[in-house]
């Protein structure tokens, strides 16, 4: 099959889970080599103040998925193409249940959320939450099940052990925001090949033709893919443009 388009997710997929990780030099050539066939983009929770240099790294100019699904930009110049956001009663009822257990809380790209202050809630695109145990985010997810109109997904933590939720509009998933990238990018299903790793890489599943899982991802990614690549240590995302796109 011809595709035409790559979409793969960063940690844990194009580099290593970690605030610091950068992509190997093998990995940078090899989605330097995809680009002159096919579209490339990147679909990741980050947010953009934590994704400059990796735009530059790669030099990406089709559009790419950043903030866990909420919102499409152009990587060149930061301008939102698409974008979908929670309602500030909405930011306002999850962060009032998140205040309740430890852990950190994110709104957006904004600075962390001061659980001591009172200061007006607006509407934000993905609210973070950085839980130090998985019996806490499921407490948590407990609650969020009450609040419409929203969908949560768990996510591995930049911080070793704890358990992240991250929490959007219901209609502002990876794969809402695939099936928009497919407007823009005049591609079909079938002509997509994503590459993923984590629990909040399956709804980017549901949108592709031919799904790769890395070798370190969560089984039941695995479970879903069409093909297991080698782990994230071992370039495994160089190994699938090199089988499946410059072949």
């Amino acid at each position: 099959m011809k595709f035409k388009a790559l979409i793969f997710d960063l940690d844990g997929t194009a580099l290593p889970t970690g605030r610091e990780s950068v992509p190997s030099p093998k990995v940078i050539e090899a989605v330097a080599q995809a680009k002159k066939i096919i579209s490339v983009s990147i679909a990741t929770a980050r947010r953009i103040s934590s994704l400059k240099e990796i735009f530059k790294t790669f030099s990406l100019k089709s559009p790419s998925i950043i903030m866990g699904g909420t919102t499409i930009i152009n990587p060149q110049t930061e301008e939102i193409v698409w974008q979908k956001l929670l309602d500030p009663n909405t930011v306002k009822l999850v962060a009032e249940i998140a205040k309740k257990y430890p852990g950190e809380i994110i709104m957006g790209d904004s600075p962390f959320y001061d659980r001591q202050k009172s200061f007006q809630i607006n509407k934000c695109s993905v609210i973070y939450l950085r839980n130090p145990s998985h019996k806490i985010a499921d407490k948590i997810t407990e609650e969020l099940k009450l609040i419409p109109d929203i969908s949560y997904i768990f996510a591995i933590s930049w911080i070793k052990g704890w358990t992240d939720i991250h929490v959007t509009h219901k209609k502002a998933t990876k794969k809402n925001a695939v099936q928009e990238l497919m407007k823009i990018l005049n591609v079909k299903k079938e002509e997509i090949i994503v590459v993923g790793d984590s629990f909040n890489d399956l709804p980017l599943f549901e949108s592709a033709g031919f799904k790769v899982a890395m070798g370190n991802a969560e089984e039941s990614l695995k479970a879903k893919a069409d093909f297991i690549a080698p782990t994230v240590y071992e370039d495994g995302l160089a190994e699938v443009i090199e089988k499946f796109i410059l072949q």
